[in-house]
Order: C-alpha cells, then structure tokens, then sequence
C-alpha cells in the first residue's frame, strides 16, 4: 500500500532518548495529524472512524482523546477510566490532572501535527516520563475534544517502565519529575482559562493546591522507586523544607532499608 512506509533506524534512538525517538518519528509524518501508536497496545477498528467528524466538527482543537481500558500482558481487562466531558478547557485538563481523575499516556491521542511542530515537539524528560502529560496540557491550548467510547486498550507488563525499579530508571523518573513541576510552575499562569464559573473555580482550585499537589506527586513517586541518589536531587530541588526532607528520608529508610 503506497499510503504505508516503513523507515528503520541505524542506531536505536528510543534506547537512549526515547522522546528524541517521538520527535524523529514526528519529522517523517506527512499529514496533517498525528497519532503516535505503542507497539504493546491495541486499537478499536472504529478509533479512526469515530474521530474523523469531531475532527471536522473542531478544526481549532489541537488535541483529541479516546477514553482508555487498562489491560494486563494477557488482554485481560483490568481497569476502565472515567469517561472524560466532550470539550475540557485546558485548565479544567490540568485541574483532572492534578485531582487524579484522568491519568497520562501516549497512544490514545490524536494531536495536530503542524501547532506540535510548532511548540518544539513532545516535551522531553528523562525516560519519557511526564513528557506524555507536558505535551497533551501544552496541546490543549484551545481545549481538549474526548471520545466516551473506549477505543484503546494500554497494556501494562513485567516490562514497562512503569515497573523498572533500577536506580539509575528511578533517578531518572524522579529528575523527570522535578522537571515537569518546573515546566508547569513556567505554564500554569498562561493556561487558557473560559470565561465561565467553572473555570474560575479551576483556577482556584489549580493556584490553591497546586504546591502540595507538586509535592505529594514527588513524594509518592519517591517511596515508589527509592533511592539515595533521588533523595539529594530532591533536596536540592528547594521544593522542601528540612522538616519535609526529614520525612522523606524516613520513608527512604522504611521502605529501602528496614523492609
């Protein structure tokens, strides 16, 4: 099929800089969107079909989203998230973010290939991680167009990242980490925010909370892969107190050392 082609690297790019991987693969795209699809996830045979009208309908929307089931490395399903509105403004995207009622991932996007050639690219943190989550808030600059349908089934394996526990991956996740709350602490004041009641209590909700949501974030993502090398990053981050770090390091000794 003549639509079709296939490149193949001399040297493999992902291993090293996984979003470099993202953004080549973005140089070689032709058209005018972009679905850039894992090759350990599925999609529905309507993913496609369902877009294509709300992509006519919104030719101002930068970015559009499938609602997603989770499933294991057996195809089983594990997890159905909550079906997201029609139209979210960018801050009340960022708002779901941070109260953990929609969660990151890369393949159930559809993003408008010439506004993210335009803002640089997929943002690039270390191991990809949060970089799916930067990108899909900088791409919502004009709102975010959802799908209640599950049209894409995310697979979670042995193999993830999400479960690579090794200390140089575990820095590199909290590194990333730190990096995108300074990303957001750069973006969260030009957020498009509506004109409507909503809005302002997103607003609100975003400015009030955003500093314990930057630091619970932190925390967990450090009891989740420990290490003493993190520890210092966070430290020098100036995101906490000594009594905060005091804490922290506590739960570095709990769950690394006492376990």
């Amino acid at each position: 099929d003549h639509r079709i082609r296939y490149y193949v690297n001399e040297k493999n790019i992902g291993k090293n800089d996984l979003v470099a991987q993202w953004n080549y693969c973005l140089s070689l795209a032709r058209g005018e969107y972009v679905i850039l699809a894992t090759d350990d996830d599925t999609y529905e045979p309507s993913f496609l079909e369902t877009f294509i009208p709300l992509i006519y309908d919104h030719p101002s929307i930068g970015i559009f989203r499938s609602a997603v089931i989770s499933i294991n490395k057996s195809g089983d399903i594990i997890y159905l998230e909550n079906v997201l509105r029609p139209f979210m403004s960018q801050a009340e995207l960022l708002y779901k973010y941070m109260a953990n009622m929609v969660g990151g991932g890369i393949p159930q996007h559809i993003f408008k290939r010439d506004l993210l050639v335009k803002k640089g690219g997929f943002v690039s943190f270390p191991c990809a991680w949060g970089s799916d989550d930067a990108t899909i808030i900088s791409m919502a600059e004009n709102g975010i167009v959802s799908s209640s349908e599950y049209l894409v089934r995310f697979r979670w394996s042995d193999i993830n990242i999400s479960n690579d526990t090794s200390n140089a991956t575990s820095r590199s996740k909290i590194k990333a980490r730190l990096m995108l709350f300074q990303w957001l602490d750069n973006i969260k004041d030009s957020v498009t925010y509506i004109n409507s009641e909503f809005d302002l209590f997103f607003k609100h909700y975003i400015y009030s909370n955003f500093a314990y949501y930057k630091k619970s974030v932190i925390v967990r993502e450090f009891c989740n892969y420990p290490n003493i090398k993190s520890y210092f990053d966070i430290s020098k981050s100036g995101i906490f107190s000594k009594k905060d770090m005091i804490a922290i390091l506590y739960h570095y000794i709990k769950n690394r050392i006492l376990r």
